[in-house]
């Protein structure tokens, strides 16, 4: 049987480490080790599969997250604010200031959103998902937990900029596309993770 579709997810993690917001399209500039290896490997597929498309004639697309949460979280640090915050434990350390703001985006609008362009069949292969707002800051996301859990941890904030080598405060990518194509998220950044508490148990 020939494979007639071929979809390649990748995440927001090939960021990279300056301390300042970017603005990411499918020409990314590198700043970290890390991004060069995670990008070189998306160029190297998108190159080794166009190839071939042209003699297979398969529909390829790549699209590209930024954090996605949901209910069935296995890892990130949503995943683990969830284990630290529901503990029984009086106190929480985060890593960082607190003022690390990223986007986020709810697993059903990442999933629409794939099978709404799938459909569409267009040329372009590297497409950003998101709802294209600023994000939301760490220290936004502690109260979230806070208030709809209705807890009063004593949260430890650390002084340095960075939760960990290699973390990027601030970023945002470019959605122009996904817009022009008629599609729109449900859920903003802050709306996605209040979903995706409250879905939490104690």
């Amino acid at each position: 049987m020939i494979t007639k579709n071929i979809v390649i997810t990748g995440a927001s993690g090939m960021i990279g480490s300056e301390l300042i917001e970017k603005i990411y399209s499918s020409k990314d500039k590198i700043f970290f080790w890390f991004d060069d290896l995670s990008l070189g490997k998306i160029k190297f597929i998108k190159k080794f599969l166009i190839f071939h498309q042209q003699k297979l004639n398969f529909f390829l697309r790549i699209y590209r997250f930024p954090n996605v949460v949901g209910r069935n979280l296995t890892h990130g640090v949503i995943y683990d604010f969830k284990n630290k915050m529901l503990s029984k434990e009086k106190s929480f350390k985060v890593l960082g200031n607190g003022m690390q703001t990223k986007p986020y985006s709810f697993t059903e609008d990442i999933i629409s959103a794939m099978l709404f362009l799938n459909k569409k069949k267009q040329k372009k292969i590297i497409i950003n998902l998101g709802s294209g707002d600023k994000g939301i800051s760490v220290k936004s996301i502690v109260n979230l937990f806070q208030k709809i859990h209705k807890m009063n941890k004593n949260i430890i904030y650390e002084k340095k900029t960075q939760g960990w080598p290699g973390d990027i405060v601030r970023y945002k990518y470019s959605y122009k596309y996904l817009l022009s194509q008629g599609f729109k998220f449900k859920y903003n950044s802050q709306k996605s993770l209040e979903k995706s508490i409250r879905s939490f148990r104690r």
